[in-house]
């Protein structure tokens, strides 16, 4: 009784903040505090396919709305023989370290169809749809993320990544792929050099044109992934053109629609990630709202916008100077994307890269970009797991070091926060907020009548609570009843409200 009175106390102050917001300013509310089941056999439900959006939020089919949090795979994948993940076994990292639900997993149109149009590798999809198989049997969904980086490896002086050399032979001289640590900056080189910025735009305007039959092509290899990719339940989503090159209204739009239409050919209810033009990567450090057309969420249908972000210090210092205020920043995207689409309902935003460099001395930069993510409870996805990292080539790519793991599979302390997650909620997500001094969750919800019986669900590592014997739940006495049970191999605590409406609760362990 004493052990649970101290932890009732030590969850009051996370709790009081939600409770008195609520009741204007009264603090006159009592709690009680029981522990939570821990068990170490079953599993937390299994995901409910498909996942289809609606305003601000994903839901599943079982009616949940589903937050997805995990990383891109990976930053080898974009050079030769572009198939880095030669040990399957070590995507356990994502379950068993990491609590991962979904993963970015980059597709390399040079690999399948680089040597002819209408000449396909098929082994490749076949390695590719392998990957994506094991990680749903690790309980990830998957975005397939047609990547490119300037368009090719053959443009931006040899620096870039994605289309095959065919594809741009047709409208300039092919560079020389280069990749090493020659193109170390290429980012701002392509922000800033006026001479490789207007040859991408010759050929991705030759492209949008589908002069020599390049964009039919293109489609084409999008048609036969889908009709692949299909087949394997965890993959929900594409993401056509990664930071494309181009006019968001007239080349851009259009093209992203087509691809839709030819990947529900053979998923109808796939959802399509739509990721801001590289210009609009770099401007969305101040924040801009979308330039496509308003109405292209309904155009297209169950999208997802995918900003990127990278605090723009890092590249200049190569560490995190706190100058540009991340949360603040962040918030004012995912804003914008409110404000813009859907009559102000929004649309659902993932964070589709973001992350650190190696050479950070420490997580404060990634800790901040999470915080964030909990506090508009945003899904994102980042950048990057490369599986064959080492100290002399780090990500094997333009000399980057984004990697969040080491030589031996481990975690890179700098570049990693392994902290606790919202999953899934049985209604309207409202507040997710984590306080490790205190060793706290406090998470809110609005509970829905279709979805009482389900749990809501969040990660909570087993490093956090490994040596914590009592893992608690503290409730308001006259709200809602909440059981919480911690299925420790899955690490994931499940909680069900016995009745609809506003439920608050605090998570707590010593």
């Amino acid at each position: 009784m004493r052990s649970l009175r101290r932890l009732l106390v030590a969850a009051l102050g996370a709790l009081c903040l939600s409770t008195t917001v609520l009741a204007g300013g009264s603090s006159q509310t009592s709690y009680a505090a029981k522990l939570v089941k821990q068990t170490d056999s079953g599993a937390p439900s299994a995901p409910s396919m498909p996942i289809t959006t609606s305003g601000r939020w994903m839901y599943e089919a079982d009616g949940r709305t589903v937050v997805l949090r995990g990383y891109n795979l990976g930053g080898s994948s974009k050079v030769p023989d572009f198939k880095p993940f030669k040990d399957i076994y070590k995507l356990n990292i994502f379950r068993d370290t990491f609590g991962s639900n979904v993963a970015r997993l980059l597709f390399n149109w040079e690999a399948y169809e680089g040597a002819a149009p209408g000449v396909y590798d098929e082994s490749y999809l076949e390695y590719y749809a392998g990957v994506a198989q094991a990680l749903w049997d690790r309980g990830l969904y998957v975005i397939v993320d047609f990547h490119s980086d300037g368009f090719s490896r053959y443009l931006a002086n040899g620096c870039g990544s994605g289309a095959p050399r065919w594809a741009v032979s047709n409208a300039t001289t092919p560079d020389t792929p280069i990749n090493d640590k020659s193109c170390k900056g290429w980012g701002v080189n392509l922000t800033f050099n006026g001479d490789l910025k207007n040859k991408i735009l010759t050929v991705v305007s030759a492209f949008y044109a589908n002069k020599a039959g390049v964009r039919d092509a293109f489609l084409a290899t999008v048609g036969r992934v889908a009709q692949r990719m299909s087949k394997i339940p965890g993959v929900f989503a594409y993401e056509p053109l990664n930071e494309p090159w181009g006019d968001e209204v007239t080349e851009i739009a259009p093209l992203l629609i087509d691809a839709a239409k030819a990947i529900r050919k053979f998923q109808p209810k796939a959802v399509i990630y739509v990721c801001a033009s590289f210009n609009g990567v770099q401007n969305e450090i101040f924040s801009p709202k979308p330039k496509y057309p308003l109405d292209l969420h309904k155009t297209i249908g169950n999208i997802v916008w995918a900003p990127h972000y990278y605090d723009p210090t890092l590249f200049v210092f190569g560490d995190y100077v706190s100058i540009f205020p991340v949360t603040t920043t962040m918030h004012n995207i995912v804003i914008d994307v409110l404000q813009t689409w859907n009559d102000g309902a929004g649309v659902p935003i993932s964070f589709g890269e973001f992350g650190g460099l190696g050479t950070f001395k420490d997580n404060t930069l990634i800790k901040r970009y999470y915080e964030y993510l909990d506090t508009d409870i945003s899904s994102a996805t980042q950048w990057t797991y490369t599986p064959d990292w080492n100290p002399k080539d780090l990500d094997h790519w333009n000399d980057e070091d984004f990697s969040v793991v080491d030589e031996n599979n481990q975690p890179r302390k700098q570049l990693v926060d392994i902290r606790p997650h919202p999953r899934r909620f049985t209604g309207t997500p409202i507040t997710f907020l984590y306080t490790p001094d205190k060793k706290t969750v406090n998470v809110t919800w609005t509970q829905n009548s279709a979805t009482l019986g389900l749990t809501t669900e969040l990660f909570l590592p087993s490093t956090l609570v490994s040596s914590s014997p009592n893992i608690t739940v503290v409730t308001p006495t006259n709200g809602t009843a909440v059981d919480c049970t911690y299925w420790k191999k899955s690490q994931v605590v499940g909680c069900s409200a016995a009745k609809t409406g506003y439920v608050t609760i605090v998570l707590t362990w010593f």
